[in-house]
């Protein structure tokens, strides 16, 4: 931002949009736009007043955060937005909230801090918020002023990471799940899992761990189509139920899903493969209702079995951990707010201050030369008196016409030239 126009640009800084409050999810899927499309969006966007201007695209939300050259560009160009996605007219600007100024950099500041999600804390929120500054800048849509913007809150959202417990803990099933294996095994990468069962709990714990970078899988069921489907998703072996005794020695983790109401994973079979693995850790995780895997395998040495109530229990205390930062978390981005908004106030206040230093001395050249072989107490009188001449003159005036407030500008006055109030004096 140009130092001359800060306090005008934080002004005109504007967010249109819709999240998991305001909006059904159907219609904010639908306003997900692919990228191709984005960019489309946001080369047309400067024909509605909004040269500066990024597309915020996540699960929880869908906003436009743009300088606004005229009143109520953001909301055309939200709407466009709205139309590019191929919606009704106002399916999603009905529903939509404006934030505009200090209101509006609060909001931002919140999102990329990842207080204002679903899920208070999750690391890949900021990550989003990233990507959609770079893909404005990508497409010349975002100037220095909003850039600025976007580098504060992602400071603020550094700090807030740095200096609270607030996504430190997991707190989503799957991200549980994928963590306490971390803890036992460390890198995913080398490992290797076995799915039995397809239920949607299994496959759902599956994908997470696929996504996490877990990429050997061996998967089992009891319909061959199901196999098939599941080893094409997740590139994977197919084995049958049978041979699940035999394949376990193979497996780091072993997620079951079956709940076919007998026992699926016996202790005898966990035994003899921590044997054949040389007592190399197995994580088991039972999806299965009944349970699948056999009660007295979480009495093996070198074996961990967790199930659902287990993960639960873990995701509950993340939550716990999380409320507890969201205090402090909120009161850093406060600050952050608060700290950005001086700086921009304070550098605003340059160029004046330039222009009466460079009045000052001014006056003071011209008394200097019109007071040749003067003393210094008649020159520095005279000065003094030049430069008070029209402060007195306009708070003169002010006691006189009422145009200004009398009151209120020496109390400037004095808080300028530092003078103590007239009750200070006694």
């Amino acid at each position: 931002m140009n130092d001359s126009s800060d306090s005008q640009r934080l002004a005109r800084l504007v967010i249109v949009g819709v999240n998991h409050r305001t909006t059904p999810l159907d219609v904010r899927e639908q306003l997900m736009l692919a990228d191709p499309d984005q960019d489309a969006v946001l080369a047309a966007l400067a024909a509605d007043g909004l040269s500066e201007a990024a597309l915020i695209m996540t699960c929880d939300r869908i906003e436009l955060v743009a300088l606004e050259a005229a009143g109520g560009a953001a909301n055309l160009g939200f709407a466009r937005l709205e139309r590019a996605a191929g919606l009704p007219p106002g399916a999603a600007t009905a529903t939509s909230y404006r934030l505009q100024g200090e209101a509006a950099l609060h909001h931002l500041f919140r999102v990329a801090a990842s207080l204002d999600a679903q899920v208070v804390g999750e690391p890949q929120v900021l990550g989003q918020v990233k990507a959609a500054q770079r893909r404005a800048a990508d497409a010349g849509a975002l100037g220095a002023g909003l850039e600025a913007v976007f580098a504060a809150s992602f400071a603020a959202a550094k700090q807030v990471r740095s200096e609270t417990t607030i996504g430190q803990r997991p707190v989503s099933l799957a991200a549980c799940a994928v963590q306490l294996v971390r803890d036992l095994h460390g890198d995913l990468g080398p490992l290797a899992a076995l799915l039995v069962g397809a239920g949607e709990v299994g496959e759902y714990l599956a994908a997470a761990f696929h996504d996490a970078g877990l990429a050997r899988f061996t998967v089992a069921t009891r319909s061959d189509a199901q196999a098939r489907a599941l080893a094409g998703r997740l590139q994977a072996h197919r084995i049958d139920l049978e041979t699940v005794p035999e394949a376990l020695a193979g497996a780091d983790v072993v997620i079951t899903a079956l709940g076919s109401g007998r026992i699926l994973v016996a202790a005898p079979a966990v035994r003899t493969a921590l044997r054949r693995r040389r007592q190399r850790p197995m994580f088991f995780l039972d999806c299965g209702l009944p349970e699948d895997v056999d009660a007295a395998v979480d009495a093996l040495d070198q074996a961990f079995v967790y199930r659902m109530v287990d993960l639960e229990s873990v995701a509950m205390s993340g939550r716990a951990d999380r409320e507890a930062a969201l205090g402090p978390a909120r009161a850093i981005v406060d600050q952050a707010v608060a700290e950005f908004v001086r700086a921009r106030a304070a550098r605003a206040a340059v160029p004046t201050v330039v222009a009466m230093r460079e009045h000052f001395e001014a006056m003071r050249r011209q008394i200097l030369a019109g007071a040749a072989g003067a003393d210094a107490d008649s020159a520095t009188r005279a000065l003094i008196n030049r430069l008070l001449h029209t402060p007195s003159e306009v708070l003169r005036e002010a006691a006189g016409d009422g145009s200004l407030d009398r009151a209120e500008l020496e109390r400037l006055v004095r808080r300028l030239f530092g003078l103590r109030d007239e009750e200070n004096k006694r």
